[in-house]
């Protein structure tokens, strides 16, 4: 090994990934077909979100030695962390195939079936692992893991203890724990887990949204919300949306069957209606209850804060509109306050994108959707402050008649913009998943510590 390497491996092993890629370069210049400098280079790069050129390293150190399974361990990782997870678990498999006596690559594939919501195959890949290591905590992490997501939440429990017990200070493993008391219900043990967790490693992200989570948890409100996150994050992303789209068909159908002047229709269309907006803005809007506390606020991001008030705005806005339809009788404010509403979703979503060019055009959405619905409210105020009341019958009637094409006009043009307006905010929800640009959010928290 090099003196450029050694220097590099020592800065990685600190954090310093831009450092790092000086003596990398360094050992490149002096050997362009060093693997190891490639490999190294694209974690470096893969760290600092480089993604394009740190596969494009990682795929130059596979091509200079194909038989070394390190380098294909490299490249699932870069892969992994970009999203891009059916090609991450090919060459995790590649580099199982190569070296199957390291329980890293079996914690590698173990790590990439967990992103693609395949807990068998995750747990099987996870217990290889450990059969070769018993006390491997990545392998222990990602068991627990995928058996939290398969149900068996208490033997999750006991092997996260007695890996506590061996590493007590292992930041995983305590947010793992504090995951599996969540879905337990046992709040107050995961608060306190995450609180370790955070105290160990207090850049963790993941232990600071469970810690958020959790502390909401104590509202019994809004536990039922935290039930269905948890059922559906042992969903595929994919088969998530199905769900999604499953009950809008079935709400149609029963609806239909009932009859559109069904009280029980409507009751139906305002559950369905109401479980989507919950799924994706109760989180941002029970931030409230933690910014309004001044010791629980600074568990809170920016980006989150912003998206609080942004949902509480359009609340207060969707209410507004309500308020106007039940004292001052104007009609089609109803469907006012359901646009203000729904324009909640993509306000709550964009704070959690992963990357700033995500968050920019998730914020944009949201701005969009608030704006449209704010235009059709302004639409449908003016379609009713367009006739003069005291005119009545009496007055001339192509001037009756002129008014009330103004209206039918400000009336169509409000219902177009609040149907572009409720598009954009529930549609931008079920294609962005599929674009990559929104976070594993209804994914198993606790599974985006990688395996290195």
């Amino acid at each position: 090994m090099s003196d450029a390497i050694t220097r590099a491996r020592l800065l990685m092993g600190s954090g310093r990934m831009q450092e790092a890629l000086e003596p990398l370069g360094r050992a490149l210049a002096e050997n362009p077909s060093d693997a190891e400098a490639h490999a190294l280079r694209a974690l470096a790069l893969a760290d600092l979100e480089e993604f394009p050129e740190a596969l494009e390293s990682a795929q130059r150190a596979s091509g200079e030695d194909p038989d070394w399974a390190f380098p294909h361990h490299v490249t699932a990782q870069v892969l992994l962390r970009w999203g891009k997870k059916r090609p991450a678990l090919a060459a995790a498999e590649e580099a199982v195939a190569i070296d199957p006596e390291n329980e890293n690559h079996h914690a590698m594939v173990a790590a990439c079936h967990a992103s693609l919501s395949q807990w068998r195959e995750g747990l099987a890949a996870a217990e290889r692992g450990l059969a070769l290591s018993a006390e491997h905590a990545q392998c222990t992490n990602l068991r627990a893991l995928c058996l939290r997501q398969l149900g068996d939440v208490d033997e999750a429990t006991s092997a996260l203890r007695a890996s506590l017990a061996e590493d007590p200070d292992n930041a995983w493993t305590h947010q793992n724990l504090g995951f599996a008391s969540l879905a337990n219900g046992r709040y107050d043990d995961a608060i306190a887990s995450f609180r370790e967790s955070l105290r160990l490693d207090p850049t963790d992200e993941e232990s600071r949204v469970g810690l958020a989570t959790a502390l909401k948890g104590r509202v019994p409100l809004y536990r039922p919300i935290i039930a269905w996150q948890l059922f559906c994050s042992k969903l595929s992303s994919r088969f998530g949306i199905g769900l999604v789209f499953g009950l809008m068909i079935l709400v149609n159908v029963v609806r239909r069957s009932l009859g559109p002047d069904s009280t029980v229709g409507t009751l139906v269309i305002i559950a369905y209606a109401s479980l989507v907006w919950m799924s994706w803005a109760a989180g941002a809007l029970f931030d409230v209850l933690l910014f309004a506390r001044g010791d629980l606020r600074p568990i809170l991001t920016g980006r989150e804060k912003a998206a609080s008030l942004g949902v509480i705005t359009c609340l207060v806005l969707a209410l507004a509109a309500l308020a106007a339809r039940i004292t001052l009788g104007l009609p089609g404010m109803e469907w006012s306050a359901g646009v203000f509403a729904f324009a909640a979703i993509p306000m709550a979503a964009w704070a959690e994108l992963d990357n700033a060019k995500a968050r920019g055009m998730g914020l944009a959405i949201a701005i969009a959707a608030l704006l449209l619905a704010g235009g059709s409210f302004a639409l449908q105020l003016h379609a009713m402050s367009v006739i003069d009341w005291d005119l009545g019958l009496t007055g001339p009637a192509d001037e009756i008649e002129a008014l009330g094409a103004r209206m039918r006009l400000s009336l169509s043009r409000a219902s177009q913009l609040s149907l572009v307006s409720i598009v954009i905010s529930v549609g931008s929800s079920w294609v962005m998943p599929f674009l990559g640009l929104v976070p594993e959010r209804r994914g198993g928290r606790g599974q985006r510590r990688r395996p290195r």
